[in-house]
């Protein structure tokens, strides 16, 4: 808790001498002076109140007394106090000023400015460099709109010195004012000068301190003691403390160096255990860890659970290693049973692959040489291992490549404090005699503040929990609480309060996430709220451009943008979702209404989220669990983005008073997880077998009771594990053990029942149930063990294939993709009373799907498929339906695809079938490797034009040489505008947005 942090750093400080003790109320007079800031910014009363000259004067004393002090790091948590206090006033009363006035004025006479410049100082000379990063992007950002102002005001300087200070880049020659205080030797002698002129010294220290524990200097002997003694080696991780250097990781915290600091794991042998709070810097953990075994020649793969945060890392590790030789790439697989385009194995040379469970799962089972020269792979978000539906996923994957690959590390990262047990017995189980050892801490870095928004008689009021450690079953005597003087509807909803306050919150320029419960509520409600507002804004050009073309239509986003609000849900565009993402963190949209799937995604800059229900109906009102409901809420106040997060739930009153409200919601905001104890990972899907009967026949043609996606892996699982055995049992049980979630089933179940026993008397008759109807067919067989699709389906394309005999007859790539889709679609119509059909086809007409999934490949704008296919009557309904099938469902419904790919390979083994990227053409919405190619280049959203530039590409150009042709022609593009083809003219304000996206 946020409370605790602080409290933890007060018993710090109160060790010194020259620190009075009572300084412990620099926690509430820190929150009070925000709150009152606030408060007054929005026109509203607060209590209590906190004198902000009292406070200010304490928080220099205490500066003065730290920045007399050499750099020692037990006084990290002074500095991180001081520059709290600093911040929580200073961040807020800046913001607040006009930017004349700051471009006309000099730093040090800003008051305002001064405090976050001593802020930021205070937090770097703690090592709390995250912390102060979200104040330098506060600077960068003053920078443009002073610059327009002022071009030679002083605050320039001063930005661009501390920046320099920040990546510990000295710059050449002293020439600012601001230069020689940071970097210069000679003491000044104005007082507020000194204390900057100290604190840059500290610093100094501090990074000199950490990079020599890098070793950086003495690189070959720092990584002799690692057994790394080749010279590539030591250039490898010269240029990589270069890079740290470059990008200002130059401190690190107790929590990322861990009790006995590097040397404990920082090493090729052990695995890694990290669980740390959303923010404190788990990724530089691990890419430390992937450093090193690049250094070592061996290649690296990261896991992520969405598509979104891969893009994510993908972007911070290209950034990482720039000019070191270092390719990384997404996996060019997903789901597919097939392998897109893959350059033989993972090249060999340093190599990252930044991937899906899910992808890396098709790579093993397709390509295994592929991963032999893997030498660590990182599970980020590893709490999945543990999540309902792809638990089994991943474990499974993380099973698989200890099974082919024997001497890989393996880093487990999470935030989720309370599942640290079970990933120590995860850990334990799967990996046995590998040494292990942990970064483990609950200190939270960014600063939440929880409270409520309730209606008190016909005032609209915000109420916060004071700086304190709370508990569930607490009482708040005195909260920090804000009211608005406008009166309130007579019944006003908890939707509704929340729209006002983020109304009010808008025109203040702070940033808010408000979460609903449906995503039509989320445009309706984002339309609503642009309503209130007058003024508009300009939003950039070729980001429309972008959007217009993708959609053949204006998107919601554009409509509600110009207010600067927007909706965010899973029915929107990848591009739509990826273009309003983008507008909030260059801050040009302060407002997002957005369903719960945002909380799934990228950080994104929000001051507050504000959560407007606590339950979800579907046929009864289920309540949301406490992890979800702090996922959502703590979106606010991101690690280097933003220091503090205010995070609200939105109740009616029902003629309680405010402050029972408050302590009403405790239990959403301090109730302590518990420990799961519902089955996981695989033993998850093997309890769900029981209960199904999967040992008897007729389960085999329905998949009943399970998910389509379970039954493929139960199915494929079946399959492998038993390897053709004669020995069924010898062979499953085998394979089971090595799974650490069916030994956690074991040990629920208890010793009076052997798990083992139990799941072969259901695994071993499934086995047998499947050979039997396969009437030893081995390329059924075969088809199954790869894709565990229905049994019939495959079997009716292998006799489909089988009768076409020679594949050459299909003629073009148009006919195979015509045959194809027949195929599929009139198979899919024999089995439409099988259950498994239903939970996949329930309420869609094929006719109508297939020709949406015909125009989707041909690259047709969204627009010409949401005027030609109807799922919901209303428009905008029928809009986010389409969406939401295209966003999720075509995923799993393009394995058809694949199944038919799968079938054709496997009959005619030593041919070029021409049918083995159906599965991704279908899902990525191409029907070419040169769309593809194009697709992949311009980021994977940009599905129309892909198929335009694709249309444009010399027809000389081969399917091999087309990936970097199209990658060379974007650089081109856009280091030289002038060099876009005219034919493509009416498309270079689209490409400018995919620039812009390309150089981030």
């Amino acid at each position: 808790m946020y409370s605790q942090y602080l409290q933890d750093y007060v018993n710090e400080l109160s060790d010194f001498a020259e620190v009075d003790p009572s300084t412990v109320k620099i926690l509430h007079d820190s929150m009070g002076l925000f709150v009152q800031i606030l408060a007054r910014r929005l026109g509203g009363t607060n209590t209590p109140t906190t004198d902000l000259l009292d406070s200010s004067l304490q928080l220099l004393a205490i500066s003065h007394a730290l920045s007399n002090l050499r750099f020692e790091t037990r006084i990290d948590g002074g500095h991180y106090l001081v520059a709290v206090g600093f911040e929580q006033a200073g961040k807020l009363l800046a913001r607040s000023q006009n930017i004349n006035q700051i471009a006309n004025s000099l730093p040090l006479e800003n008051d305002h400015w001064y405090r976050l410049v001593l802020a930021f100082l205070h937090y770097l000379a703690g090592g709390h460099r995250i912390q102060s990063k979200a104040i330098l992007n506060y600077f960068e950002t003053s920078t443009i709109e002073i610059r327009s102002t002022n071009p030679d005001s002083e605050y320039l300087s001063a930005i661009n010195a501390l920046k320099n200070l920040y990546e510990g880049r000295p710059p050449v020659a002293l020439i600012s004012q601001w230069e020689r205080l940071l970097f210069g030797v000679e003491e000044p002698d104005d007082f507020q000068q000194k204390r900057i002129y100290k604190l840059a010294k500290i610093i100094s220290q501090r990074r000199r301190f950490a990079l020599d524990l890098l070793g950086q200097g003495d690189e070959e002997a720092w990584l002799r003691t690692r057994d790394l003694n080749s010279n590539n080696a030591r250039d490898f991780w010269r240029g990589y403390l270069a890079s740290l250097q470059r990008r200002g990781y130059t401190t690190f915290t107790d929590e990322q160096m861990g009790k006995n600091g590097f040397e404990d794991w920082l090493r090729l042998e052990k695995d890694l255990l990290v669980v740390l709070p959303t923010g404190s810097g788990k990724t530089i953990i691990a890419e430390l860890r992937t450093a090193l075994s690049l250094a070592q020649g061996k290649q690296v793969i990261w896991i992520l659970p969405t598509r979104p945060l891969v893009r994510q890392a993908k972007r911070n590790l290209r950034s990482a290693f720039t000019g070191m030789d270092v390719s990384v790439e997404e996996l060019p697989v997903t789901e597919d049973f097939m392998p897109y385009l893959f350059e033989q194995d993972i090249p060999k040379r340093r190599y990252i692959a930044v991937t899906t469970p899910e992808r890396l799962g098709s790579l093993i089972r397709s390509r295994k040489e592929a991963v032999d020269n893997i030498g660590l792979v990182v599970v980020d978000e590893a709490q999945i291992l543990f999540d309902s539906n792809r638990g089994a996923t991943i474990e499974h994957v993380i099973q698989e490549m200890q099974r082919h690959v024997q001497e890989f590390r393996l880093i487990l990262m999470s935030a989720i404090e309370e599942d640290i047990s079970r990933f120590r017995i995860f850990l334990k189980r799967l990996r046995q005699e590998t040494p292990m050892t942990e970064l483990i801490s609950n200190r939270r870095p960014t600063r939440h503040m929880y409270g409520v928004i309730t209606n008190d008689a016909r005032n609209l009021s915000l109420l916060l929990f004071p700086p304190e450690i709370q508990t569930e079953d607490g009482t708040t005597e005195t909260p920090y609480s804000i009211v608005f003087p406008p009166s309130l509807p007579t019944r006003p909803s908890s939707l509704g309060l929340a729209n006002l306050v983020a109304q009010g919150l808008s025109t203040k320029d702070f940033r808010t996430v408000v979460f609903v419960n449906q995503r039509a509520w989320t445009e309706s409600n984002a339309e609503n709220m642009a309503s209130a507002f007058e003024q508009t804004i300009a939003l950039p050009s070729s980001d429309l451009e972008r959007m217009r073309i993708e959609l053949g239509r204006d998107s919601i986003a554009e409509t509600t943008g110009i207010k600067r609000v927007t909706p965010h849900h899973a029915g929107l565009t990848t591009l739509e979702q990826h273009i309003i993402e983008k507008w909030v963190r260059s801050n040009r949209v302060n407002t997002v209404v957005a369903t719960s799937t945002l909380a799934q995604g990228v950080d994104l800059p929000f001051d507050f989220s504000i959560l407007t229900f606590t339950s979800r109906f579907t046929n009864r009102n289920v309540p949301l669990s406490n992890s979800e409901i702090r996922n959502m809420l703590g979106r606010a106040g991101r690690a280097g983005l933003v220091s503090d997060g205010i995070c609200l739930i939105a109740e009616k009153s029902e003629n309680r008073a405010a402050k029972q409200v408050l302590d009403g919601s405790r239990r959403y905001f301090f109730h302590s997880q518990e420990q799961a104890t519902e089955f996981l990972g695989l033993s998850r899907i093997m309890a769900s077998a029981i209960r199904a009967h999967i040992n008897e026949t007729e389960w085999l043609y329905e998949l009943g009771e399970l998910s389509f996606a379970d039954c493929q892996m139960l199915v494929s699982f079946s399959l492998n594990a038993s390897e053709n055995s004669e020995n069924l049992q010898e062979a499953i049980t085998n394979r089971l053990q090595l799974y650490p979630s069916i030994q956690d089933l074991q040990e629920i179940l208890g010793s009076d029942v052997n798990i083992a026993e139990v799941l072969i008397s259901y695994l071993e008759p499934l086995v047998q149930n499947i050979r039997l109807v396969a009437e030893n067919d081995q390329v059924l067989l075969a088809a199954m063990a790869l894709t565990g699709m229905p049994i019939e389906v495959l079997k009716n394309f292998i006799q489909r294939l089988r009768d076409l005999g020679a594949l050459d007859s299909l003629g073009t790539d148009s006919q195979k993709f015509e045959w194809t889709d027949e195929a599929i679609k009139s198979t899919l119509a024999t089995y439409a009373n099988r259950t498994w059909y239903k939970s996949l086809f329930d309420n869609i007409n094929l006719d109508d799907m297939f020709l949406a999934i015909s125009k989707w490949r041909n690259g047709l704008p969204l627009s010409d498929i949401e005027n030609g296919w109807t799922l919901k009557t209303q428009e905008r309904n029928n809009r986010i339906a389409v969406g939401e099938f295209i966003n999720h469902d075509l995923s799993l419904i393009a394995q058809f695809w694949g199944a038919v790919s799968v079938c054709a390979d496997l009959l005619h083994p030593d041919q070029v079938t021409g049918l083995e990227h159906l599965q991704i053409f279908t899902r990525e919405g191409v029907t070419s490797v040169r769309e593809m190619e194009w697709l992949d280049a311009l980021g994977g959203i940009d599905r129309v034009l892909a198929h335009i530039l694709a249309q444009n590409t010399p027809s000389e150009i081969t399917d091999d040489e087309v990936r970097e042709y199209a990658r060379s022609s974007l650089r081109r593009w856009n280091e030289n505008r002038l060099s876009i083809p005219n034919e493509l003219s009416q498309y270079v304000g689209a490409l400018v947005s995919v620039f812009d996206d390309l150089q981030r």
